[in-house]
């Protein structure tokens, strides 16, 4: 299902990552090796780390990458806000945009879509990833996801490589039934963690369970709730298909029109 360099990355980084993340790192593997770039990147990332996971994967690929952060972070190489109009005091010449899981947390998509044009040129290209359907989370501002419809209609003035949603019907009922996201082991081998249990049992009831060493861990292992969602998720296909009413993830990667 995915390359020798994907699987060796989830084999070795990426097995507790949210499942989701891996979904648009093939897709983004596909798209990149697709093209005819260059094996030295100078790359932004917009909203994100140096360690970021489509990084990773293109370290694996044999990319040298020249990396610039740009963000709100004190650590962050660039200071942007991208709910406002920036004035940089520098031009940039960047082979490639990264900027995953941050739109949804922006409340000036116009702003947005202005400061991420501000740093590409005519031959720069823009990977962008969100939340199709997502849950609450602990920012001050979020929007539960968006289309790919959505992100075509704000970047129609580009030259569109790929625009796509992306999910499964296992991650996406347990996203909705658990509140949770499902790491990269649980969703293949639809078998929760004690993380994941410990997340639902708190939601379930409102109220954070107590949490007593080796007791609690015990109760997740005898639990009649755990074994019943475990058969539920194993019932549960987590192959994609064209149902849209299971996808959880939505991307775009686009050029600036010359």
């Amino acid at each position: 299902m995915y390359s020798e360099e994907l699987n060796n990355l989830i084999k070795n980084n990426l097995y507790n990552t949210n499942f989701g993340r891996i979904l648009l790192l093939n897709k983004f593997e596909n798209i990149i090796t697709s093209l005819t770039m260059s094996k030295t990147l100078e790359l932004a990332v917009v909203g994100g780390s140096k360690s970021e996971p489509e990084i990773l994967l293109l370290n694996n690929l044999g990319y040298s990458i020249n990396i610039t952060t740009f963000g709100i972070e004190d650590d962050d190489d660039v200071f942007l806000d991208l709910n406002k109009i920036n004035k940089l005091q520098q031009d940039f010449n960047f082979d490639l945009i990264i900027c995953g899981q941050v739109i949804e947390h922006i409340w000036n998509i116009e702003n947005f879509v202005k400061n991420i044009f501000g740093l590409m040129n005519n031959s720069t290209y823009s990977f962008i990833h969100c939340p199709k359907s997502n849950i609450h989370h602990g920012h001050t501002f979020y929007s539960s996801g968006y289309s790919k419809e959505f992100l075509m209609k704000i970047f129609e003035d580009t030259k569109i490589i790929s625009c796509g949603e992306l999910g499964t019907p296992r991650l996406y009922t347990s996203l909705h039934l658990l509140k949770d996201w499902l790491t990269t082991r649980e969703a293949i081998s639809g078998k929760i963690n004690f993380r994941t249990w410990y997340s639902f049992m708190w939601n379930l009831k409102n109220k954070k369970p107590k949490k007593i060493k080796y007791i609690s861990f015990l109760i997740y292992k005898l639990s009649l709730k755990r074994f019943l969602i475990n058969k539920f998720l194993n019932w549960l296909d987590n192959d994609e298909n064209e149902d849209k009413l299971v996808k959880s993830e939505s991307y775009i990667f686009f050029k600036r029109n010359n």
